[in-house]
């Protein structure tokens, strides 16, 4: 019951699709399981209620490295956020660590992506219209000839290549490199759904009418995130 609340909690919080996964919800937007935390609660009222500091940085460090753990022994679900981000504490612990209704469609793979589309049955197959490929957020993002001006505009302004391993990293290693990259990423995916075409995704409108209405955020609050 309380991991139903928080995840509706998160699907605002993180801008993101409905059929995302509730620990890769956790993740994205940097907010500790319910249960890890109530545990973290427990553990600070054994220790005299966390009144000393050197006692609540232990606290958030046991409950850090268990999330780090379970993360770890997760084989199901939130596997390209997990690739993304496989070490929990340099994201969650970032002070300058962002989400957006864009953002959110990479860091989960959930929205214009052929992979998506057709494990949801939207489309038939997972291919790339352009070029072929399996489209999966990687290749549209990173490979994609269609997209490729955008990239080489984060190129341009990094002085370097990004892959699958090293993106979030680079993120949330400085600002303004991060900044870069997420304000570049949100133009390319943006793009991609003013098209709607990408990935046999051209039955996309009404599917994301109908999510936004469900995860209850309107075109105007989008804009603001």
């Amino acid at each position: 019951m309380l991991e139903g609340v928080q995840r509706r909690m998160l699907l605002r919080v993180g801008s993101a699709y409905r059929t995302t996964s509730t620990v890769a919800l956790q993740v994205i937007t940097g907010v500790i399981p319910i249960d890890l935390m109530v545990e973290e609660r427990r553990y600070l009222y054994e220790m005299g209620n966390g009144q000393e500091l050197a006692i609540r940085k232990a606290a958030r460090e046991r409950i850090l490295n268990l999330w780090q753990r379970r993360w770890e022994l997760n084989e199901e679900k939130g596997q390209w956020t997990k690739r993304l981000i496989p070490d929990l504490r340099p994201w969650v612990t970032c002070r300058h660590r962002r989400t957006d209704f864009y953002i959110s469609q990479f860091l989960t793979g959930h929205r214009s992506f052929g992979t998506y589309t057709q494990r949801l049955g939207i489309s038939e197959n997972a291919l790339c219209v352009y070029c072929g490929e399996e489209d999966s957020p990687e290749h549209t993002v990173l490979y994609c000839h269609r997209w490729a001006p955008y990239r080489i505009a984060i190129y341009g302004e990094l002085g370097f290549q990004l892959t699958a391993e090293t993106l979030v990293a680079h993120m949330i290693e400085d600002k303004r490199q991060g900044n870069t990259i997420g304000e570049s990423s949100k133009e390319l995916i943006a793009a991609l759904i003013s098209l709607a075409k990408t990935c046999n995704y051209q039955n996309l409108e009404k599917e994301v009418i109908y999510d936004r209405l469900v995860v209850g955020i309107s075109e105007l609050t989008l804009e603001k995130l």
